[in-house]
């Protein structure tokens, strides 16, 4: 991208700082390209295989990020860059499922002879931690390959064709500015929500499954068919469900339900009292959920469990992690209901999942996570080790035995497949685009040839 350093600080400047405040912007004007500086993280959760053309991938496989502040350069001997102590809490399981089918589709798309002959499919995937910030900065990696800017790419080979993901309100929000901007496709396989569906703002986002306007046409037709009219809202702290309660609410009182509150959840214990106290004194027996899952919710119903035990809950299809609460959780929500879109079958995805493991797949960054949580086993990072034990209060030993981590991920199939099956729409499109591409350059030899015959 060849421009002036004052166009491209201005440029840069306008779009970015909105989402990313870390990025530090700078130009040089002896290269004449503008370059995006981040913090380097002391750890990342990256995936990469080579090929000629890369899908990129960003997943929230982690619940959260914990914000720990950096330290100064040459610290812990990285250089001259300062390094991000930022960590990620908490691997959500079933994302982690969609990062593994994702690589299985990719290799499967691979071996097949008749899917993009001659063309290697590659990936490179990120989890962003549920962090619209690593969600930028990783997007700007995978399009540019080093710390430059979305329009200059550095690197040899390898273009990118589009991406899958995020899963998160926030993240995929983020991402899709970024990615209409500069026309890069974005499949996702989790967002339903209703602002996405504007073609005129995110021209080059598809989805995997139905936006929220068919799930509230569900959600009525149950009330309806079950005589309940009167029903509360709960949407999740973080701002996530507020657009999708307002227009549910709207939805309902045009079939004539009524709606007696919507109430934000939060771990604050003053501001749980306060809605807890609404929902309390409510008439209203059933609560529809909207917003993305968080664990935050766990703490708020623990809060009333004898109000909650005469209330019927109505989830989302984003909260189908509820399955793998604890036992005690699972009692105040058994009688609950939650939207899942039906899941489509993989074939190998069992036994590929079989050989995931900490002795055949020891560079993979989430499974120490799950290594470290689950069986308390060191890993090869030490910096991780020490801050995960001292943040989570635990402690971890070397592993020689290989671990099962099979049982942990079982139970986790609700967007398993659509993540799958978006790696092969896009494989799909690339095939299309290539044979097409092969069929005009046929054409054109075709008719170079026919003039040298006929001599004109």
């Amino acid at each position: 991208m060849n421009c002036s350093p004052e166009f491209c600080l201005c440029y840069l400047l306008i779009f970015i700082f909105p989402i990313t405040s870390y990025v530090v912007i700078e130009t040089r004007s002896s290269a004449l390209k503008c370059r995006l500086n981040m913090l380097k993280p002391v750890w990342k959760y990256e995936y990469y295989q080579e090929g000629d053309v890369i899908i990129g991938g960003l997943v929230s496989a982690h619940i959260r990020i914990v914000r720990q502040g950096s330290i100064e350069e040459g610290t812990l001997g990285w250089g001259n860059e300062p390094v991000s102590l930022d960590f990620c809490e908490e691997v959500d399981l079933e994302e982690y499922r969609c990062i593994l089918a994702m690589i299985l589709a990719v290799n499967e798309i691979n071996k097949n002879p008749d899917l993009l002959p001659n063309v290697t499919l590659g990936y490179h995937i990120f989890s962003t931690c549920s962090d619209p910030m690593k969600t930028i900065g990783y997007a700007t990696k995978i399009l540019s390959g080093e710390n430059e800017a979305p329009n200059y790419y550095c690197k040899g080979h390898g273009e990118v064709a589009g991406f899958i993901g995020d899963g998160t309100f926030h993240t995929n929000h983020a991402l899709a500015q970024l990615l209409s901007l500069h026309r890069y496709t974005q499949i996702t396989y989790r967002a339903t929500d209703l602002h996405l569906s504007d073609v005129k703002i995110y021209p080059t986002l598809f989805r995997m499954i139905p936006d929220d306007w068919v799930r509230f046409a569900a959600i009525i037709k149950l009330l309806k068919y079950l005589e309940w009219n009167w029903v509360g809202i709960l949407t999740a702290w973080d701002g996530s469900g507020d657009e999708e309660a307002q227009e549910l609410r709207k939805k309902m009182s045009q079939h004539g339900i009524c709606t007696d509150y919507i109430v934000q959840f939060t771990h604050n214990e003053e501001g749980a009292f306060q809605r807890i106290r609404i929902i309390s004194k409510s008439a209203a027996k059933v609560i529809i959920v909207c917003g993305i899952f968080t664990p935050d919710f766990y703490y708020f119903i623990s809060q009333m469990p004898s109000v909650i035990e005469t209330i019927t809950f109505i989830f989302p299809p984003s909260w189908s992690k509820l399955s793998c609460v604890t036992a005690s959780c699972e009692a105040l929500i058994k009688y609950s209901f939650i939207f899942i879109w039906s899941p489509n079958e993989i074939p190998n995805i069992e036994r590929y999942e079989n050989g995931v493991n900490f002795s055949s797949c020891p560079n993979d960054p989430i499974l120490e996570d799950i290594g470290l949580y689950a069986f308390h086993c060191l890993s090869s990072n030490k910096l991780k080790n020490y801050r995960l034990q001292l943040y989570n209060e635990f402690s971890a030993e070397r592993c020689t035995d290989v671990k099962n981590v099979l049982p942990f991920l079982v139970g986790f199939a609700a967007m398993l497949s659509y993540a799958y099956k978006a790696v092969y729409v896009m494989g799909n499109a690339l095939h299309a685009m290539y044979m097409e591409k092969h069929k005009s350059e046929q054409n054109r030899l075709q008719r170079k040839e026919d003039r040298l015959v006929t001599g004109t």
